[in-house]
């Protein structure tokens, strides 16, 4: 809301499990203003959206931290979802699905160890950051729209 060029290219729709986070975070995409947004947005979604506008401390919104924090959760259910797809699948049927399942996992898995407590300096390389664009080309490939 307060920084949207610094956000954009970071937040994406998947990001967003909470029903109503989720639909606060399309509002905004989708609205060419904080006011057309809150306007369009179901109540709840709009009541957050107004919550959030009225945050005095802007300068204390660490956006790295945040997006760390919203990776590593949706990364977390995208391996959950997976590991339980690999347990579904039959070997004997799908050896090639289940191997390369089994490899995006702990590709997955082993990216998800590198946001375990990052140092996020500004401005200074991070092996964090690396790590959650590389996942969020994952979760988010770019073909895919937002949804």
């Amino acid at each position: 809301i307060h920084r949207p060029d610094e956000a954009a290219p970071w937040f994406h729709a998947e990001l967003f499990t909470e029903p109503t986070q989720r639909a606060a975070f399309m509002a905004l995409v989708t609205s060419s203003s904080l006011h057309e947004a809150i306007e369009g947005a179901d109540p709840e979604a709009a009541d957050m959206l107004r919550r959030l506008a009225m945050i005095d401390d802007v300068d204390s919104i660490e956006l790295p931290g945040t997006l760390v924090e919203l990776v590593r959760a949706a990364v977390t259910r995208a391996i959950h979802e997976l590991d339980a797809e690999i347990r579904q699948i039959d070997a004997s049927s799908d050896g090639t699905g289940l191997t390369e399942r089994a490899q995006t996992s702990a590709w997955a898995k082993s990216e998800l160890d590198l946001l375990r407590d990052p140092v996020l300096i500004p401005g200074q390389p991070s092996s964090a950051m690396d790590a959650v664009e590389r996942l969020l080309a994952w979760l988010c490939p770019p073909d895919q729209e937002q949804q």
